[in-house]
């Protein structure tokens, strides 16, 4: 569940800095 869990919050950390940079 903790991995799941992280890998969901990676995932909308570098959609949210992808959105920002570009």
């Amino acid at each position: 569940v903790g991995s799941a869990s992280g890998a969901v919050v990676l995932t909308a950390l570098i959609v949210f800095l992808s959105s920002v940079l570009v």
